[in-house]
């Protein structure tokens, strides 16, 4: 049972760490609201893969089915979920350093970062893919409940260290660059708004 939690470990982890909307929502929310609101955004990610992984490692296709089924309306919803905090970043246009007194709920943050990762077809595919393309030695629910427990603290092992990298080190930025950084995640939220909401629309309305 080690060797399921160490793999899950691996693969949460590694699943987590590509640059996309979360990513950017955990830093822009460390750096103006603090660690506790970039820890629970990335909680909501880290829940979001390892049901994912679940349904993968449990060969659960009676849950994968209607999932792939609706994840047009996922898409659809997440790309206004992402368009809306990118019309929030551009409205604000203030170096990130004077929004730090800005609260919000640490639950809000969970449940919409869960959303945004569901609303990603390409996360369930590749852990498809993944428990397809190699052998995990999964023979039983117990291994199969480990191993996605692994995934979970995996991918939250990222999240807490992406939250403390950026504590660690925005101090040193100068209010200029913050200030870009503020309007690149902006622009780099509205892209991702733009694709998930095209293909939300595209699998609804024309396909």
């Amino acid at each position: 049972m080690i060797l399921f939690l160490l793999k899950g470990l691996l693969l949460g982890f590694l699943m987590s760490t590509p640059v996309g909307p979360i990513a950017i929502l955990c830093i822009r929310r460390t750096m103006s609201r603090g660690r506790i609101d970039g820890i629970f955004t990335g909680l909501g990610a880290a829940t979001a893969d390892a049901f994912y992984g679940g349904v993968a490692a449990f060969g659960a296709t009676w849950i994968s089915d209607p999932l792939l089924k609706y994840i047009g309306w996922f898409q659809f919803f997440g790309g206004i979920v992402l368009a809306l905090l990118a019309y929030n970043l551009f409205k604000s246009n203030k170096p990130l350093k004077e929004l730090k007194v800005t609260k919000s709920s640490g639950l809000k943050n969970y449940f919409s970062s869960i959303l945004l990762t569901a609303s990603n077809p390409g996360t369930i595919f590749s852990f498809l893919a993944i428990f397809t393309m190699f052998n995990f030695g999964i023979k039983d629910f117990q291994g199969a409940l480990v191993l996605t427990s692994g995934v979970f603290l995996g991918a939250t092992s990222w999240w807490l260290f992406l939250s403390w990298l950026t504590l660690r080190f925005h101090n040193l930025l100068s209010e200029k660059t913050i200030h870009k950084i503020n309007l690149a995640s902006a622009t780099g939220l509205l892209i991702f708004a733009i694709v998930a909401f095209s293909k939300g629309t595209y699998t609804l309305f024309i396909q």
